[in-house]
């Protein structure tokens, strides 16, 4: 569906879907985990995915596959990591899926999936708590000083100060689980 990050949000909204997660999958030799840097440089078959934990009686599978058709905004010139995909599990999904299918989206059997490194997940949550501060930094000329009183600079500072450390020390972290 492309990039997961925004499907991945998505799904975690949905009532009944239980734990939707940034991923990999579709290379079906590959017999360790990937990085992000080896999909996106195309060495690997894998494609950007979500794996869904879902409750059948409070969303179908047929829902999930509408709310895919919903998101997917792959290409059909997209690179293989951010094609369209939706990997199934057994006769019976590849048939249903298939019903789905618009061009520019492949029913291929899943291959084991691979979780995403840390900063991936929930990745736009994260994103969108940080984004203020980021915005705050483009408005006007620049000057703090022309836009905000000194109070308002020095806690402006201290969010801005705050959102760079947390992300650094959330990558220490991620890289040191994974």
């Amino acid at each position: 569906a492309g990039c997961f990050w925004s499907p991945q949000e998505h799904f975690a909204k949905l009532p009944g879907v239980k734990e939707a997660v940034s991923g990999y999958c579709g290379d079906a030799k590959r017999k360790s985990p990937p990085s992000y840097a080896s999909v996106s440089s195309g060495v690997t078959d894998f494609v950007e995915a979500v794996q869904i934990s879902y409750d059948p009686s409070l969303i179908t599978y047929e829902d999930l596959l509408k709310e895919f058709e919903s998101v997917n905004d792959s290409a059909p010139n997209s690179k293989r990591q951010y094609k369209g995909v939706i990997f199934v599990q057994d006769e019976d999904e590849e048939e249903i899926a298939k019903n789905f299918v618009k061009p520019n989206v492949a029913v291929e059997p899943a291959t084991k999936f691979w979780k995403a490194e840390g900063y991936h997940q929930n990745y736009w949550p994260k994103w969108k708590l940080r984004l203020p501060v980021f915005l705050l930094l483009l408005v006007g000329s620049g000057n703090p000083g022309e836009l905000m009183p000194e109070v308002a600079q020095q806690a402006f500072f201290y969010l801005y100060l705050a959102a760079l450390v947390a992300a650094v020390i959330e990558r220490k972290i991620d890289n040191k689980v994974e």
